[in-house]
């Protein structure tokens, strides 16, 4: 009965939410419209997508609100096509009082086990708590430091969530996640500190064993490359840049413990540079150390990435690959065993018609979050192969190559559920099915062994034997014209073709 109960309530303050936003989207927070010019932003085409949806009425998309486990059965989760994933619950936009959601992160409270998942929005930034993923709460709202925007992003050092938007001035909001303790309803937070080094910026890097943070795509500063501060205390403090292969659109950094001993225990970012992966050793911050840069073939905009588990491939996506001739996803493959010199690997196509745009490595599998293919989940096997393992696809109003559909996914609760944030529609929260079955390993087709030396057998006259080379014996010269033949019986029990 308090199921129902709660049900109606949040239907009610859903539907009461969407009336207000109908009247004036941002009169509930008072933000500033957007004042990014997409031809400003790397990957602005989304931005042209939301303001014409925006303006059409086609976007928010509201899909019924879910506050029950709807379990993966046949097919479906519900109203949606699934395979190995149950959907948990699901909160539209309207909830939020918001018209578009970007990227997502979460936080475990290390003193009580509680699950958040912080959602950036376009008018700033949301956190819920998931604990009980099926009745999800809105607890805290986090305004955006200058204006609206469609970027946003969010990552966490301990206890601390950092915010970056490409909204201009709005630098790096610092918000104390402990506060999350004793909120029972949703309230307005103001960040607890504020770093104004920078302008805008693209993203935000954590290498959390560091205390670094790395903004990206920051205009102001660092020439669009990575801009290093140590957060090891509230106020963020800038410590160098990585600049001279040019803007960074994403990185991965981490205390590197990989099989390339020469670089163990250096804090190494694997940088998405639009056209290459680069790699560069930032351990000293104030003089960066670029150890490889790694084009491949169709690139056109190297997005984001991630390692492996053991730091031995980089499973990458580019932005604008599908927008070509072949609209088919698909996922890159680095092999970074040597730093020095990583190298592609090849391409592995899904069966979808999307851009994949964020994937992130948890336990053995690939989550990613892949616009109008919807939710991913792909298995990475031991010879460094992958294959399709489990999807949701919420978005089942678009299915091509366009910004539209879920911005990324944060896997890492150690409860097992997972958060994914549709630009359109809101949060979902989504957990592996209990009987999820992956496919059968995809394994490295062993070579075809060289056949073991033989011996010739020369018998007639014509022919000479050198070695191993049986030639006639007018070789090299020519042979005239309308010369005799012979007929010259040949038997071959192995044979190995080599070309000088």
């Amino acid at each position: 009965m308090m199921r129902v109960a709660r049900n109606v309530a949040l239907l009610s303050m859903a539907s009461a939410l969407r009336r207000q936003k109908n009247q004036d989207p941002q009169a509930s927070w008072g933000v500033p419209p957007e004042d990014m010019n997409h031809s400003r932003v790397h990957c602005g085409e989304i931005q042209i997508e939301l303001e014409e949806n925006l303006k059409t009425g086609k976007w928010p998309i509201e899909d019924p609100v879910v506050t029950s486990t709807q379990p993966c059965v046949n097919g479906m989760s519900g109203s949606y096509p699934c395979s190995g994933i149950d959907l948990l619950s699901y909160m539209p936009l309207s909830m939020f009082t918001q018209q578009e959601a970007n990227d997502i992160w979460g936080w475990t409270d290390p003193d009580t086990g509680k699950e958040y998942a912080i959602m950036g929005v376009r008018d700033g930034t949301v956190i819920v708590d998931i604990s009980d993923p099926e009745n999800p709460s809105y607890l805290v709202y986090i305004k955006t430091h200058t204006s609206a925007s469609t970027w946003r992003d969010i990552k966490v050092y301990g206890n601390r969530a950092y915010i970056v938007s490409e909204a201009s001035g709005h630098g790096i909001q610092v918000y104390d996640l402990t506060r999350l303790r004793g909120v029972t309803s949703t309230t307005e937070h103001s960040p607890d500190a504020h770093a104004g080094d920078i302008g805008n910026a693209h993203n935000i890097v954590i290498n959390e064993d560091m205390a670094r943070a790395y903004t990206v795509g920051t205009r102001s500063k660092c020439s669009g490359g990575l801009a290093i501060f140590d957060i090891s205390a509230l106020q963020p403090q800038f410590i160098g840049c990585y600049s001279a292969d040019g803007y960074t659109h994403d990185a991965q950094c981490v205390v590197y413990n990989g099989p390339d001993s020469e670089h163990v225990g250096k804090d190494i970012c694997a940088a998405f540079n639009e056209d290459t992966i680069t790699i560069v050793d930032v351990t000293n911050a104030a003089s960066p150390v670029q150890l490889s840069r790694v084009p491949y073939s169709g690139s056109r905009y190297t997005h984001q990435g991630w390692f492996d588990g053991e730091q031995r491939y980089i499973y990458a996506n580019d932005e604008l690959d599908e927008s070509s001739s072949d609209p088919k996803t698909r996922t890159l493959i680095f092999n970074a065993e040597d730093l020095d010199n990583v190298q592609f690997v090849e391409k592995w196509y899904h069966e979808t018609d999307s851009i994949d745009h964020n994937n992130y490595f948890h336990n053995g599998y690939m989550y990613q979050g892949n616009y109008c293919a919807g939710v991913r989940v792909l298995k990475v096997w031991e010879d460094h192969k992958i294959s399709q393992a489990a999807f949701f696809d919420m978005e089942q109003q678009c299915s091509s190559p366009r910004f539209e559909g879920i911005w990324s996914i944060f896997p890492y609760f150690q409860s097992g559920t997972f958060v994914a944030s549709s630009v359109e529609k809101g949060l979902f929260v989504l957990k592996l099915s209990a009987d999820i079955t992956p496919p059968p390993p995809t394994t490295t087709p062993v070579p075809t062994p060289a056949p073991p030396p033989g011996t010739w057998e020369l018998t007639g006259s014509g022919c000479q034997m050198e070695g191993d080379c049986i030639s006639s014996l007018n070789y090299p010269a020519n042979y005239g014209n309308n010369g005799s033949g012979a007929d010259i019986p040949l038997r071959l029990d192995a044979f190995n073709a080599v070309q000088p």
